[in-house]
């Protein structure tokens, strides 16, 4: 009986010690996983206009949200801190449409990601939640950020994605410079990077314009379309989900979810020609070149070269004498000495021998004169000469670089069956009708909504 009774109180001890430590052990998992979610795990920066930069956890939980610019801290209205992934981007989504600054309900933006979590992960997230509020969103995924793009960001106070995407841009466009993008919305800079179009600052592309605020006016009240629906030749139908569908430009064939193939960029002009430089709208290396020293000149046709520089006549001093009679020398003051006129038998003009201004120097045609402490003063030329070019990858063919490409793909609206898809941007359901509401609307030409206002726009050609 002992035996027994020492064994079912050492099989009770186990019991006890598995107990406490599954206890133990248990409270600790508990304490490191709510360590762990106070751990940053991930860093996200998201630019549209606004630009912010995220930091979440193993489970994409937001732990913190900083505004990088002005527009941002309108986006940070939304509280995202706290939120999951999702969550935070219904907050964003919000404010963006709230605030302006999707166009046309489209929404092109650029995410960069650092840490555990994956950048075309979190993109999906953003074309579900974005499209779920009616918005197509274009997300450019930048995964690789050189010392360069750092730098630039650093210096025009932008994310390191956005500068990677606008060298991007001027690498593909060598019309429009770095400098001249640094303020322009991602959907902007993605116009000018497909179209090599551009506008000056304060000025938005949109398609082929440039268009800018001049004024706000009130909005009027007027029957309208609740939010979640679209109008169509004055009817109100239900809006639905819209889906992303992924695709290809350029000739890219889309395989494993990247668009792969070969593309033509442009190479690297090299101006062989010393102190010549490229012009990218020329095609050519231009460099100024002394032509000649030019001739000395008078700039009115009645002054006169005296001493290397212009005199003019001295009205008054005219003399007609045919006869002979008056002898001019007499006649001019102020030490001014009498010229003949070689048309005029008996005619001339009193000069001042000390000139009046000094001579212009005139240059051959094609030809400008400049002043330079390194040549030396003279007439110069504008001398082209065809640049070499050279590919840092791909192959050379003429001034073209063809090389293997990677990307991720661009996404258009789609529809599921049974609903319609709408200037290609909105998914409706032609079977349900609402009624209008009581809104606003505007009337006047070349203006949008925003709020109770009606923003008039000035628009003129964009640049190339």
């Amino acid at each position: 009986m002992k035996k027994k009774l020492i064994i079912g109180c050492g099989i009770g001890l186990v019991v006890i010690i598995a107990v406490v430590l599954v206890l133990v052990l248990g409270g600790k998992k508990k304490a490191d996983d709510k360590k762990d979610d106070n751990k940053v795990a991930s860093t996200v920066t998201l630019d549209i206009n606004p630009s912010l930069e995220m930091d979440l956890n193993s489970k994409k939980d937001v732990l913190d949200v900083r505004a990088l610019n002005g527009d941002a801290n309108l986006i940070l209205e939304a509280d995202l801190k706290g939120k999951s992934w999702d969550d935070a981007l219904k907050g964003i989504a919000e404010k963006v449409i709230e605030h302006g600054f999707a166009q046309e309900d489209q929404v092109v933006m650029i995410i960069n990601v650092t840490g555990e979590a994956k950048g075309e992960e979190l993109s999906n997230g953003i074309r579900h939640v974005f499209g779920e509020k009616n918005l197509d969103p274009d997300v450019i995924v930048i995964e690789d950020i050189s010392e360069e793009d750092k730098e630039l960001a650093k210096q025009y106070n932008i994310t390191p994605a956005k500068a990677a995407y606008i060298n991007k841009v001027v690498e593909e466009n060598t019309n429009v410079k770095f400098e001249q993008l640094v303020e322009k919305p991602v959907k902007e800079l993605k116009e000018t990077k497909e179209t090599g179009k551009y506008c000056d600052e304060g000025w938005n592309l949109e398609g082929d314009f440039c268009v800018r605020e001049k004024e706000r006016v009130a909005a009027v009240k007027s029957s309208v379309c609740p939010k979640d629906s679209e109008e169509v030749k004055g009817v109100c139908y239900k809006r639905a989900e819209t889906e992303q569908e992924p695709y290809c430009k350029n000739g890219l064939t889309l395989k494993d979810g990247k668009c792969v193939g070969t593309e033509k960029v442009n190479a690297e002009a090299q101006c062989m020609v010393s102190q010549s430089e490229y012009n990218s709208k020329s095609g050519k290396c231009e460099a100024s070149t002394y032509i000649s020293a030019g001739t000395k000149a008078c700039e009115r046709s009645e002054d006169k070269m005296i001493n290397g520089r212009c005199a003019s006549p001295h009205m008054g001093a005219h003399f007609d004498d045919p006869e002979g009679t008056i002898d001019p020398a007499n006649e001019c003051c102020c030490g001014d000495t009498w010229y003949p006129d070689s048309s005029a038998p008996g005619r001339g003009w009193c000069y001042n021998e000390n000139g009046d201004r000094d001579a212009i120097t005139k240059c051959p045609s094609g030809s400008t004169y400049k002043e330079s402490g390194t040549t030396g003063n003279g007439c110069y030329a504008v001398v082209q000469t065809d640049p070499e070019y050279k590919c840092s990858k791909g192959t050379l063919d003429g001034n073209k670089c063809t090389v293997e490409v990677s990307k991720n793909p661009e996404y258009k609206a789609s529809c599921k069956s049974g609903l319609t898809l709408h200037e290609n941007r909105v998914c409706i359901d032609k079977n349900s009708t609402v009624e209008k509401e009581e809104g606003y609307s505007c009337n006047q030409k070349d203006s949008k909504l925003v709020g109770d206002q009606c923003v008039l726009m000035e628009i003129v050609d964009a640049k190339q």
